[in-house]
Order: C-alpha cells, then structure tokens, then sequence
C-alpha cells in the first residue's frame, strides 16, 4: 500500500526567511563549542557569585514587584511577559528542555529568569546563595540544577517553572518557530569575544527586516 504523500512544513514569513537563515548558520557555528561547553573551566563562575541578590529582592517585596533578570547575550524578538506562568514564583529558562514545566530533569539557563518576589522565592535564594559554600567551585547555574533536587526546596513551597524552548530558545537547543520565539540566548558559546560574531548578524537582519 502507497504511502500518503507527506504534507509540505509550511515556509516562513518572507520577512522572517532572513533572520531564519541567520539563526540556523549561527547555530550551526556554536555546536562545536557545545560539545566544550562542559569540560571548559568557566573564568565567570567566581563572577557569579559577585552579586547577592537578596537585599535587593527582599526590597521589592516590600514594594509588590516582580522582574525578569536577563543575561546581556540575550536577543529579544517579542514580550515575554504572556508566557510566564501565573503561579510560578520562580521562572527560569532551559539550556535544554523535556516538555514539562515542572520536570526536575530540565537542564535550567540561569541567564534568563523570572521571579517573583515573596517570602518563598527569598528563602530561595538565601538557600542558592549559601550553598555555593557547599559546592565550591561551581557556578551559580550548575548550583541551581543541584540543590533544585533538594527536598529543602519542596519544604519552602516553592514554585519552580522551567520556560519551555518554543518561546525561550538559544543556540543550545533553539526554537523552532521564529512566529513565536519570544528571546534567544547565546548559549553553549564559550567566551565572551565569540558571542559578537554568532549574534551581530542576527540583530542586523532583524533590523533591516
């Protein structure tokens, strides 16, 4: 019996077709650093641990704010913001993702989250602050994809929602819908010098676009 013929996977936008290319040339520059991403000593990770976010958020508290914290290699291609998950008091995005928000497996991105400031998500961060006493040596992200596991975590109630890689995507595991990606993160690049080169045409071509 004849197969049915396969249904075409519809064309982008001509506005878009650009920017796709783009994209896919940059990802396909950063999969060999992928495969370095984790045996490279990062010179960031003491760096990481520079700034105690905790005055500040205990701050906000007092004032009913919420806010997103973004690396500076993020590109922003629409509003994040009707993404993020009504209940979640703590958002972040996925260097690689598994299709469930609340799936422990996920492999977080601390370059790009949304918290919400209570007394759950301060507790939170005294929690993932301390422990880089603990884990020394280790960068505030891989800290995180640790102590997440912690039953400590599920004591304080916290609410944990990983950002799916359809609307957060980056050069690890990147969207596939240019129509919906909300940011793209630099990830899986090695270095500071080699981001410039992978992101520069992007903007470029969605500037002239």
């Amino acid at each position: 019996m004849a197969r049915p013929p396969r249904r075409p996977f519809p064309a982008p936008p001509r506005s878009l077709q650009p920017a796709a290319a783009a994209l896919f040339l940059a990802v396909l520059v950063a999969l060999p650093f992928a495969v370095l991403y984790r045996a490279v000593v990062s010179q960031s990770r003491q760096d990481s641990w520079e700034r105690d976010p905790r005055p500040s958020l205990a701050a906000s508290e007092e004032d009913g704010i919420e806010g997103d914290d973004p690396d500076a290699d993020i590109m922003w291609f629409r509003n994040p913001f009707p993404h993020f998950y009504p209940d979640g008091d703590f958002q972040i995005a996925c260097d690689h993702y598994f299709g469930n928000a609340t799936d422990l497996r996920n492999i977080a991105n601390g370059g790009f989250n949304y918290v919400k400031s209570n007394e759950r998500s301060i507790e939170f961060y005294s929690f993932w602050y301390s422990s880089r006493l603990r884990y020394p040596g280790l960068h505030d992200q891989d800290v995180f994809n640790v102590i997440k596991h912690d039953p400590y975590v599920a004591d304080i109630g916290l609410k944990i929602k990983f950002l799916g890689t359809s609307y957060f995507g980056g050069f690890c595991e990147p969207s596939r819908d240019l129509n919906r990606v909300c940011t793209v993160h630099a990830n899986c690049c090695i270095g500071l010098q080699s981001k410039p080169f992978l992101v520069t045409p992007i903007n470029i071509l969605m500037e002239n676009n």
